[in-house]
């Protein structure tokens, strides 16, 4: 047991005193002057990947994965309730990747409250394919739900015209 603790003393010992040397004969490298940006580094900065409405909506897929995987442990992947979470997480996907395609100048319009409107739409479809295994297509709260899934359709194109 002695040993054990004079090896690990020594260990920090050589470590701590190779960290200090190295230090002191480190040398400072010049801190590396802005360079004027051109149209592209514009663009990879500006990439619609980091807008504040492209990451609302891959925090949710985030969710939903984590609660697919929660359902999977008890049910099998033919179970409503995990049709139900792989349909959500398809349809993040699809907004995800035409948020990705989408124009860098188009940045501005990709709030939070915009990613906020399209989690909305995407919840509303899971929904309507909750009811759809419960109800006809001529049900009465399938329309209601419908009717609310187009007015935020036509809020988010509003949005990006």
């Amino acid at each position: 047991m002695k040993r054990f603790f004079a090896v690990i003393t020594f260990l920090i010992f050589v470590l701590s005193f190779s960290v200090c040397y190295g230090q002191k004969n480190k040398k400072t490298k010049p801190t590396p002057q802005p360079q004027p940006q051109t149209q592209s580094t514009q663009t990879q900065q500006g990439s619609t990947k980091s807008s504040p409405a492209y990451i609302e909506l891959t925090l949710r897929k985030v969710e939903v994965e984590a609660e697919l995987k929660e359902i999977l442990v008890d049910y099998t992947e033919a179970h409503p309730k995990a049709k139900n979470k792989q349909a959500e997480i398809s349809s993040l996907n699809r907004e995800m990747e035409r948020i990705a395609s989408m124009n860098a100048s188009m940045i501005p319009r990709m709030t939070a409250t915009f990613g906020k409107l399209i989690l909305r739409k995407v919840e509303l479809e899971a929904e309507i394919n909750t009811m759809l295994l419960q109800y006809e297509e001529s049900h009465p709260q399938i329309k209601k739900t419908k009717d609310k899934l187009e007015i935020i359709e036509q809020e988010i194109q509003k949005i990006l015209q």
